[in-house]
């Protein structure tokens, strides 16, 4: 995918977060199926890059004009807007989960109290300004535990990364381990490099599924998965999906900046890695 010069779009970008969702459809031999998806949900503290900065170009879209509270409401219109979203998706029959990053505290709270059906939340058991939580629907997998890396980024200490495990309901209930991140996106720092070696260091004998706000594009992630060891039976375009349309806006930079496709063009930072078979998923089919 080209990197397209889309300028300073301002109201025309409509969608209430700065990253556009990631969907796909897990599938196995079995020929058992469902959905997921990530999405970075924009915490509100980072809120200032947007309408201060306006770092992206993206100042009056509905990412500000919806940057407000009712009266009586503890979360601006924006974020009720992105739980709305959400919904929709959940109410997909096939929907099976949903990984999250940039939540506060609050919108994970508003968010476990309106889920619909039996759907259910987990998130890492830890006090951060963001956290990654992950949605997901019980007649497709089952929660069987939760491990909090101790410091995943070794060059970015105190950053986090939500790794879960579930078993699928049904067939050969074969345990699935998520790991859902928001990789650190200083191209100085080897971060897409350590994600890369925790991912290869799950069980083989398991599912994983990884991906997230990766802040890398395309070619950055396949070189660090290929340092990892983690194509050595597969091809890329097996085990990586990367979205045919791009998710995210780089920014404008106050310093010279030599790394990215330049400031206000369009890149694709969003992705998933799986050592399941997939395919990928268009957003209104969703």
């Amino acid at each position: 995918m080209k990197n397209i010069y889309v300028g300073e779009l301002a109201e025309k970008w409509e969608f209430c977060s700065d990253h556009i969702p990631v969907f796909m459809r897990l599938k196995d031999e079995e020929g058992e199926e469902f959905n997921v998806v990530t999405c970075n949900v924009l915490n509100d503290a980072y809120l200032g890059w947007l309408i201060d900065k306006d770092s992206q170009g993206i100042n009056g879209s509905a990412i500000t004009q919806y940057n407000y509270k009712k009266e009586g409401e503890k979360l601006t219109e924006r974020n009720h807007l992105m739980i709305d979203t959400m919904k929709k998706i959940m109410n997909n029959p096939k929907s099976g989960m949903i990984m999250l990053q940039e939540c506060s505290t609050p919108f994970l709270k508003a968010l476990e109290k309106d889920l619909p059906g039996n759907w259910k939340l987990t998130t890492i058991d830890k006090p951060l300004v963001d956290r990654e939580a992950i949605l997901y629907n019980p007649e497709y997998v089952s929660l069987k535990g939760t491990v909090l890396p101790v410091d995943p980024y070794p060059s970015a200490p105190g950053r986090s990364l939500m790794h879960a495990i579930f078993e699928k309901r049904g067939g050969d209930k074969k345990r699935i381990h998520v790991v859902n991140a928001h990789v650190p996106g200083d191209p100085n720092l080897p971060c897409r490099d350590e994600f890369a070696d925790y991912v290869k260091k799950l069980p083989k004998d398991d599912i994983w599924l990884a991906g997230g706000d990766l802040n890398f594009e395309r070619l950055d992630m396949i070189h660090a998965f290929e340092k990892a060891g983690l194509f050595e039976e597969r091809y890329p375009e097996q085990v990586f999906y990367s979205p045919a349309y791009h998710t995210n806006i780089h920014p404008r930079s106050d310093s010279a900046d030599t790394f990215g496709p330049g400031a206000y063009h369009s890149k694709a930072i969003d992705h998933m890695f799986t050592s399941s078979l997939f395919e990928p998923l268009n957003p209104a089919d969703v």
